[in-house]
Parts: C-alpha cells; sequence; structure tokens
C-alpha cells in the first residue's frame, strides 16, 4: 500500500510506495548544453577577420589565440576545428603562450555567445590575425608547441573536450603553409566555461 511520510519538523511530504521507499527522477545533458544554458558557450573564429585568411606557401604564424580571464572557472576547449583549401598544412597548438602588453596584426575578439538569448561576456582575451604586416600575430610569445597535426583532408575537427584552461591559462594556434603551395584557411574554437559565474 502507497502512501505519505511527513517530516515532523517541516511538515514537509513525500510520497512513498509499501516499502516506504520514495522515488526520484533525474535528467542528465551534456556539460556543454548546460554551459549554453547559463549563457556561457562560445565559439572563437578566424572568420571574424575574414571569411579564410591567407598564407604564402611555408609562411607560419599564429592565427588565433585565447586566454581565460575569468578569476574562477575553468574554461574547456571542446573543439578545434580546421579547414583549408589544399592539404599538407600543419597547426600546433601552443601551450599557454605569453600574451605580450603590445600585440599587433591582430583584431580583439571576445568570443560569440552560442545562447543567442544571453548577452554575458565570456570574460575571456582572443585575438585572430588581421591579415598585415608578417604572417600570423605578433606580441604573442613563447609556451610550449603540443599536438601538431597535418591537414590531410579540407576540415578536420580536433580534440572533444579534452582542452581545460584554468584561469590565466592560454593557447594559441599556429598555421604553416603547405610547401608549394599557398593556403586558404579558417580555423574556430568552440568552448565553455565549467561552473556558474
Amino acid at each position: 500500500m502507497e502512501g505519505v511520510i511527513v517530516d515532523p519538523r517541516t511538515g514537509v511530504a513525500m510520497e512513498v510506495d509499501k516499502f516506504f521507499r520514495a522515488q526520484t527522477f533525474a535528467t542528465s545533458r551534456p556539460q556543454e548544453s548546460h554551459a549554453s544554458i547559463l549563457g556561457q558557450s562560445f565559439i572563437f573564429s578566424t572568420i571574424e577577420q575574414a571569411e579564410t585568411l591567407s598564407f604564402l606557401a611555408t609562411e607560419t604564424g599564429i592565427i588565433i589565440a585565447i586566454k581565460n580571464n575569468n578569476n574562477e572557472l575553468k574554461l574547456r576547449v571542446q573543439l578545434v576545428e580546421i579547414s583549408a583549401d589544399v592539404a599538407g598544412g600543419i597547426y600546433v597548438l601552443t601551450k599557454n603562450p605569453v600574451f605580450g602588453t603590445v600585440i599587433t596584426n591582430a583584431v580583439p575578439h571576445t568570443g560569440n555567445n552560442l545562447n543567442f538569448d544571453s548577452s554575458k561576456p565570456s570574460n575571456i582575451i582572443g585575438h585572430v590575425w588581421d591579415e598585415t604586416g608578417g604572417a600570423g600575430i605578433t606580441g604573442i610569445t613563447g609556451g610550449t608547441d603540443i599536438a601538431p597535426h597535418t591537414v590531410n583532408l579540407t576540415k578536420d575537427d580536433l580534440f572533444n573536450s579534452s582542452i581545460l584552461l584554468s584561469p590565466g591559462n592560454s593557447i594559441a594556434v599556429k598555421y604553416t603553409a603547405p610547401a608549394g603551395s599557398a593556403a586558404e584557411f579558417s580555423c574556430n574554437i568552440r568552448a565553455f566555461l565549467e561552473g556558474v559565474s
């Protein structure tokens, strides 16, 4: 026989079965979906500067970089997406490059919120190469190059929620055009803040 038990202190009632067991139900959703609901999911893209960027054969440089400028929240990089019109170019991620006080050949980019109803800022410092001066952004230096990746197809996705940037951490994407061919290319970084701001 089902019944109801009542907490004598609070008066809160709960339905139970004949063995006095309560049923609870939970719904789960991907972490990025939850971050999007909170207005904490963003995309950073070189397309903010131009439809595609261009390097001559063998030119190399940083094309996009982001730094987690939040005081408490970690930034999870869910996806790095790269596209090029020729195969053979190489993308390299740079772990924790230093953002100088003067950054040139770049436009600032704080990311686009993937929750279209949210105006919450990302608190991410971002820069995209502006296709002026030499190849790539200047003023972002050092760091450790990791995960070199040759683009064998015209579009590749790298990583899947595997990069975590604590407050103050940064990441840059460097591209080298293949030998013997100029390249048109673009890069997107999809990331979300973990926790509640």
